[in-house]
């Protein structure tokens, strides 16, 4: 998901410190599920189920409403880390950041609960996902290059080193369970002959090889995308498959509401009609290797975005339908987790953005609508579904 991450950071930075949890929100009422709930469900799940912590607005109340909504209804929680590196600071390797981001860093780690399993996830590559190194994480998230940083390329030898130092400073301070060192790697390359596909592939060398030689425990991978507008499908896999192999697992985004294609996507509505092979085609290019879906979510209604027109209709019944349809579906992989990235729609924060006289990408309301909590924080009958697999048992 190409997040507005710098919002969170905004967020974050506005609230300073965490305070006491609001009360648990989201039993869901009124709306009921949209049809009668499978009676096939398992005795246990092998997956732990979680969320980022994206809040629906820029409140004090949202972060805390948003915290409180993921000790209740998930048993793994993921710090998304998409908005820069703060890259002459970790070059220097001496762990002297900002503090705005180390307080940042120090707020996430200070919401992590008892029993609460922690993914963390960041990149070296910007939103674009190809060659282009990520902004710069300073003062801000997505700040301009500092000087002399420009033009640099992701195989240059401080560019590795300082990305290497900045990844061992988020596993030193956060200590997770599981570690995303790229996020949608795959997504910006036009096949296996795209230079800039090599020059990725000699910074996950070296950084892939060093973490795990420094923390052999800790399962460490990137993210791929199921999809991508930038090359075929046949060349999107051969691209996933080569990343697999810098990569403890197999992590796969996906939003299929849209499925990518080259120069373009389709839409669906009815989950029934997402493409059968979707997952299992990149599952089966390293069918030895742990899955878990990185992050997801499915709109619960219609989207239009006016540039690129995007239009594709969305319903409670058909997000409801999805979440059921996809546990199924990683259950048989045997998945570590799966992270729904949004836990309520964000109408709130666009509207005081538009207060703020911020400027809105129109790309930031695809995932508006994904929300097991709608715009009111009302519960969707998605969230029943996902309650329901919560309840069994952890049976990894």
């Amino acid at each position: 998901m190409r997040t507005a991450a710098r919002l969170l950071a905004l967020i974050l930075a506005a609230c300073l410190c965490w305070a006491a949890p609001a009360q648990p929100s989201g039993a869901p009422t009124g709306a009921g599920p949209a049809k009668s709930l499978q009676a096939d469900l398992p005795v246990s799940r092998p997956f732990r189920m979680g969320f980022t912590p994206f809040p629906y607005d820029l409140s004090i109340q949202a972060v805390e409403d948003t915290y409180a909504f993921i000790d209740e209804n998930a048993d793994l929680i993921c710090f998304h880390h998409d908005g820069g590196v703060p890259w002459p600071e970790a070059l220097a390797g001496t762990n002297e950041y900002h503090p705005n981001l180390i307080q940042t860093i120090e707020t996430e780690r200070e919401q992590i609960r008892p029993g609460q399993a922690v993914y963390v996830a960041t990149t070296c590559q910007s939103t674009q996902r190809a060659g282009e190194l990520a902004l710069y994480w300073g003062s801000d998230t997505n700040l301009p290059m500092p000087p002399g940083w420009e033009n640099r390329t992701l195989d240059d030898p401080e560019v590795i080193v300082a990305f290497t130092n900045w990844c061992r400073y988020l596993i030193d301070r956060l200590e997770p369970d599981y570690f995303a060192y790229a996020i949608e790697a795959n997504a910006g390359f036009s096949g296996l002959d795209d230079p800039e596909l090599a020059q990725l592939l000699t910074l996950a060398q070296s950084v892939y090889v060093t973490l795990k030689f420094e923390y052999p425990d800790l399962p460490i991978f990137l993210t791929v995308q199921s999809s991508s507008t930038e090359a075929t499908r046949e060349d999107l896999l051969d691209v996933t498959s080569e990343l697999l192999v810098l990569s403890d697992w197999v992590a796969v985004s996906q939003y299929p509401y849209m499925v990518l294609r080259y120069w373009g996507w389709d839409v669906y509505g009815d989950p029934d009609e997402i493409p059968a092979d979707l997952l299992s085609s990149i599952v089966e290019l390293a069918p030895e290797k742990p899955f878990a879906i990185s992050e997801t979510g499915y709109i619960a209604e219609d989207l239009l975005v006016p540039e690129p027109l995007i239009i594709a209709p969305g319903t409670p019944a058909w997000q409801a339908e999805y979440v059921d349809d996809l546990l199924h579906e990683i259950r048989g992989y045997d998945a570590e987790f799966v992270v729904w990235f949004i836990t309520r729609d964000y109408d709130d924060l666009l509207d005081t953005m538009k207060l703020l006289g911020a400027e809105i990408d129109p790309i930031f309301y695809i995932w508006r609508d994904i929300g097991l909590l709608d715009g009111d924080g009302a519960a969707r009958p998605a969230l029943t579904r996902w309650r329901r697999w919560l309840d069994l048992p952890l049976v990894p």
